[in-house]
């Protein structure tokens, strides 16, 4: 499968991924809003075909309450005339790098369930610090990158292929760049995104995104737009790109001024919006916060009102809650104190995970600008643990609901 230079140079090119790797999926807010840290876990060995799944005790809205995980014969995914356009999973590349057995025994797993069509994964872009102004390929992910395709493609299902950005030095959030000389970054960046269009072309991938939540630089439309046209000459395939969430009005307005997206095929959002204020809430609250949450916003129409300034569709390209006790309160936040500015540790909590899943899809399976999701995330270890406390998708309760909703036809009764 790989020639034994290349094995040489995608295993140090895995051993620089663990060591700068982070999970970090925060709103548009300033540098102190930013989370890094990864709360500690203690997983219990697993990994068989068959496991029995503990949930939490308290009476849930939603059933089944116990069931079984049991990894599927592989099938091509389901098909249907109203089903959304995009049912998808992010491989996420944690606890492992792409390179690894166990990463290619999970993506088995994966491929094997039915209600999946579409497959997330990313290929990664560096540079030395905020302010560099050179971003550095790594081609050693490149021959990894393209036997998952492959193998994504012979189970029948299509590939979304997304950027992530990561500072070597700077262990900040790399959408919070600061280049001095835009001039020479946005050259420098083009020339990173367009050697990955150009295998995105070779491999007939069906979605990529030209970055990933840069927000400090956003609004530079001229240069956006050039990358977009880069990219075209030399991909074929249908453009997104994924701009993060928000908390406040003026950033809402921000968006609306961002001309370039309507250049995009499709307006990618990671909509990691705080919902409620109170941990354990009802199905029918964290429903209602999607149209007042607790900073006062109707993400629901605000969302509309982006899909219809720019006369484009929105696929929300990552989005997902941890199993803890108020995931929904401030979904982006890895920390094990959630909300910020509170005192007590989080806990494990699938109920509110599950919940808050579902009432995504009741709230937008039938917008008529929603064209699908990608979960996160599908890991590259399937690890069966009733107290993990992340936005990992085998083995809990919210696996089910995430299935049940991708067999749903629009217009389908909830």
């Amino acid at each position: 499968m790989f020639s034994k230079n290349k094995i040489l140079k995608m295993f140090v090119f895995s051993v620089l991924l663990l060591i700068f790797l982070f999970q970090t999926t925060a709103c548009a807010r300033d540098v102190s809003y930013v989370t890094l840290s990864i709360p500690d876990q203690k997983p219990q060995e697993v990994v068989k075909n068959e496991v029995i799944i503990t949930t939490v005790e308290e009476k849930s809205e939603l059933k089944p309450q116990n069931w079984e995980w049991k990894e599927k014969e592989q099938s091509p995914p389901l098909e249907g005339k109203n089903l959304l356009n995009f049912r998808g999973i992010d491989f996420y590349p944690s606890p492992n790098p792409y390179l690894n057995k166990e990463s290619f025994d999970s993506l088995d797993a994966l491929l094997k369930i039915r209600e999946v069509d579409w497959i997330q994964i990313r290929f990664f872009l560096y540079q030395e610090g905020i302010n560099s102004n050179k971003v550095i390929i790594d081609e050693t992910q490149d021959e990894v990158l393209e036997v998952m395709i492959e193998k994504i493609h012979q189970s029948g299902r299509k590939v979304s292929l997304m950027p992530h950005f990561i500072l070597n030095k700077d262990l900040i959030w790399g959408a919070l760049i600061e280049p001095t000389n835009e001039k020479e970054w946005f050259s420098s960046y083009k020339e990173g995104v367009l050697h990955y269009a150009v295998l995105a072309e070779e491999k007939n991938v069906e979605l990529f995104s030209i970055a990933n939540e840069m927000v400090s630089i956003w609004n530079r439309n001229e240069e956006w737009e050039e990358v977009i046209k880069a990219v075209r000459e030399v991909y074929k395939g249908k453009v997104t790109a994924k701009m993060n969430c928000w908390w406040q009005e003026g950033y809402f307005q921000a968006v609306l001024r961002m001309n370039w997206m309507s250049k995009l095929d499709y307006i990618g959002i990671a909509p990691y919006f705080d919902l409620t204020n109170k941990k354990n809430p009802s199905l029918e609250e964290i429903k209602n916060s999607w149209t007042k949450n607790r900073h006062g916003l109707n993400v629901v129409q605000e969302l509309e009102d982006i899909s219809e300034n720019f006369q484009k569709k929105i696929i929300f390209l990552e989005i997902g809650f941890r199993s803890v006790d108020g995931a929904n309160i401030e979904p982006w936040n890895s920390e094990s104190i959630v909300p910020r500015g509170s005192s007590v540790k989080v806990k494990p909590d699938q109920e509110e995970q599950a919940l808050a899943t579902q009432a995504l899809f009741e709230v937008f399976l039938n917008k008529e600008w929603f064209e699908g999701v990608f979960w996160y995330y599908w890991p590259t270890k399937i690890v069966i643990d009733s107290n993990d406390i992340t936005w990992t998708i085998p083995g809990k309760m919210v696996e089910e609901i995430i299935w049940s909703n991708f067999r749903k036809e629009r217009g389908e009764a909830k």
